[in-house]
């Protein structure tokens, strides 16, 4: 029987894991021609995640490299550790809505600090949610960082 992209990407994901004696049972599918992992909190949460979830993009990009190196047609990897990066994006979402109203009401450009794509996609998405401010990317590298402007 072949191999699957999802089975791939779980047993090279659980055998990383198994190398530092961390046995966790890792949930997995495939959505949106991407292999989504998951794995609940347990009391390896923290260190697999790291500060800022530094971690948890590493431990991503070693299994989106993994992948890739495979001939599967799915090369796109998604992991979240104890719903980390959901906490975090609903956290973001919520201030970004915030700049946006504050941005709103002092009609003042706001520049936001440097992020990642994953976290700037999540800031236009939610102050473009409030009407009569615009969102947009300055920047290049690790300098890029969404700027929130009146219209």
């Amino acid at each position: 029987m072949a191999t699957t992209a999802e089975d791939f990407t779980k047993k090279h994901l659980q055998d990383m894991l198994a190398f530092f004696g961390i046995n966790v049972d890792v949930e997995s599918h495939v959505e949106d021609e991407m292999v989504k992992l998951s794995i609940p909190s347990t009391e390896h949460s923290g260190f697999l995640i790291g500060e800022r979830g530094q971690t948890l993009r590493a431990w991503q990009h070693m299994l989106r490299l993994a992948l890739h190196n495979q001939d599967f047609d799915i090369d796109r990897v998604s992991l979240d550790i104890a719903a980390y990066k959901q906490q975090r994006a609903d956290r973001l979402a919520e201030q970004a809505n915030d700049w946006a109203l504050s941005v709103k009401a002092s009609g003042e450009v706001m520049a936001l600090e440097p992020m990642n794509p994953v976290d700037r996609r999540t800031v236009h998405q939610a102050a473009n949610d409030v009407d009569g401010v615009a969102t947009e990317s300055a920047g290049r590298g690790r300098d890029r960082h969404v700027v929130i402007k009146p219209e």
